[in-house]
């Protein structure tokens, strides 16, 4: 391990005796440092050894935009929606899960992520949206007919298509927002075809 891997680990370590949750960061560093440097990068700005090979890049966290969170657009997301995504990984990209990590070690790179972005703790994350129960019109013929009017008002055939197969006109023309500007295109889901459930155990598929 180089000493530019190793400087903000003793940098986190020294910290710890002056504030409380310094030492929580310091583990998180070393976590980072083992588990996520390779496509993360070393300054957390989705720059890694590793991110040019990859199609989905990875996130850049200095940028203070996630994609998974409970929150509303253009607010930080909570520690439980960062936790989240360190267990259950994200589907059909690179990032797995990584339920190997103890709980505490997930807790860790938590804040040590968060500190990457230096408004964090200035702005705070948003406030959780509350989604309710489905109503019981839901699937009805009135709640179809009802979708398929915003369907068409939103557009959202110019990139799902008119059946939701993902083939609409644009389809594959969309960058993925927050990631880095080496970004490729991120094809829209086909909508016809159930998703494969998550995998949660760490040996092979």
């Amino acid at each position: 391990m180089t000493w530019r891997l190793v400087l903000p680990v003793l940098l986190a370590v020294a910290r710890a005796a002056a504030d409380p949750g310094a030492a929580l960061r310091a583990e998180g560093a070393a976590v980072y440092a083992r588990y996520c440097v390779g496509c993360h990068g070393e300054r957390g700005d989705g720059r890694g050894p590793a991110a040019e090979m990859l199609i989905t890049k990875p996130r850049d966290f200095t940028q203070g935009v996630f994609k998974f969170r409970s929150t509303p657009s253009g607010t930080l997301p909570t520690d439980e929606d960062l936790y989240r995504v360190i267990t259950r990984g994200v589907f059909r990209t690179s990032m797995p899960e990584w339920s190997l990590l103890s709980e505490r070690e997930r807790l860790a790179v938590v804040q040590y992520v968060k500190g990457f972005y230096p408004e964090w703790a200035e702005r705070g994350p948003g406030a959780p949206i509350f989604v309710p129960r489905a109503p019981a019109t839901l699937g009805t013929p009135e709640a179809i007919a009802r979708g398929r009017e915003l369907y068409a008002l939103l557009e959202c055939s110019t990139c799902h298509g008119e059946s939701g197969r993902g083939d609409g006109p644009r389809a594959g023309s969309r960058p993925t927002r927050g990631a880095t500007r080496r970004s490729r295109s991120t094809s829209p889901r086909d909508a016809s075809r159930a998703a494969p459930r998550r995998r949660t155990s760490t040996g092979p598929s």
